[in-house]
């Protein structure tokens, strides 16, 4: 059990990257127990058992948005991604890893997509469990050691819903704050490796934070989510398959050959060498839409209108006012919690995503330069 970090301080950090080495090599996925301490958490009839997502999301190798050097960069092809596999596969392979270019999303990471997609679901079958028995508190680990905790805030109109209005509400609900939970979890991986925290001590992964391909990427994935977790068939692979498929052709993707010409076009402006030039710090917390960054001058893509995406509201759930029922707190639990505490005014215990967060990512934006912040 985690101590709740909204009632106490979190412990000191411990070997972080060494911890997620092994767990890697081991193939270990096992997050932490759901139950907070001091929260209201009573077992539904049969227990905690979420069968095919009991196990987080495996590990997806993404690649950074152009070549070089242990970039480890590689070109998917959206015409033959396979079929997804939140475990084991269960049809055609998927295409786990990847670069696609397409002309109104820009850049996109493929593996981080399905991580993403993922994420959604691993929070989502929680999250939906927790609001269906009124619970206060719960809370996420991933291969990383921070640990992510929930705080639920019922609203007064909460105990008065009639039973086919809660399960609606519950099961939509569930939904958006798995968005948005992800969201956060995406991007405080980003934040730790721009931090210079290591999966592999060894390995400096900080070329690879908040690049131009993982924010879209991230923000494309939501979407996936979102289209999967209302499709009712019960499929969750085959529901994502489809929603990928019509996604990427919405966005028009373009085959592996233009990709490269793409990544090509913004050598010396994007990246040179093995290092970025730009970065794309965005997440959308703040209402406003995140817009995906596209090149310029692309024969094969003149005059395409960027797409833009919007985290999905609490505000107005099924005409109901969910906004401040859903709280997300981080305990760090990493060698580098000193450095990414010291941006904080107070240097606060563990950092709430609301008030913490968009302070750290603003620090961010200061280091790089207001010129890596933009495309052109």
């Amino acid at each position: 059990m985690i101590l709740n970090p909204w009632r106490t301080s979190p412990s000191r950090p411990i070997g972080g990257a060494w911890l997620l080495l092994v767990l890697l090599l081991c193939g270990c996925r096992a997050g932490v127990p759901l139950q907070v301490d001091g929260a209201y958490q009573p077992l539904p009839p049969g227990g905690l058992d979420f069968g095919t997502y009991n196990q987080s999301p495996k590990p997806r190798l993404g690649c950074l948005p152009y070549p070089g050097p242990l970039t480890l960069f590689a070109v998917a092809d959206p015409s033959h991604l396979g079929h997804h596999a939140y475990d084991t596969p269960t049809g055609e392979s998927e295409q786990d890893r990847g670069i696609i270019y397409t002309c109104r999303g820009g850049f996109v990471d493929i593996a981080h997509v399905r991580k993403t997609v993922d994420l959604c679901k691993y929070t989502a079958v929680r999250l939906e469990m927790a609001l269906r028995n009124d619970w206060t508190a719960l809370q996420f680990k991933l291969l990383e050691p921070s640990v992510y905790v929930i705080q639920l805030e019922y609203p007064p109109f909460w105990p008065h819903l009639a039973p086919a209005e809660k399960q609606a509400l519950v099961h939509e609900l569930s939904i958006r704050m798995a968005q948005r939970l992800a969201m956060v979890m995406m991007t405080w991986h980003e934040l730790l490796t721009w931090f210079d925290y290591r999966s592999v001590v060894f390995i400096s992964e900080r070329p690879s934070a908040f690049t131009w391909d993982d924010t879209g990427a991230h923000a494309f994935g939501l979407w996936v989510a979102g289209r999967a977790l209302h499709d009712a068939n019960g499929d969750w692979n085959q529901a994502v398959t489809d929603a990928l498929d019509r996604g990427l052709q919405e966005l028009a993707a373009v085959p592996p050959e233009q990709t490269l010409v793409a990544v090509n076009q913004v050598e010396g402006l994007w990246w040179s060498g093995s290092e970025p030039l730009k970065r794309d710090i965005d997440m959308g917390w703040d209402g406003r839409p995140i817009e995906p960054w596209l090149v310029r001058d692309l024969p094969f893509s003149k005059d395409a209108i960027p797409w833009r995406y919007e985290l999905p509201r609490l505000d107005d759930v099924l005409g109901r006012n969910c906004r401040s029922l859903f709280h997300i707190a981080i305990t760090p639990n990493v060698m580098e919690t000193d450095k990414i505490r010291a941006v904080i005014p107070g240097q606060p215990a563990f950092i709430d995503v609301d008030a913490h967060l968009p302070v750290i990512l603003d620090h961010i934006r200061q280091c790089e330069g207001e010129a890596a912040l933009r495309p052109y």
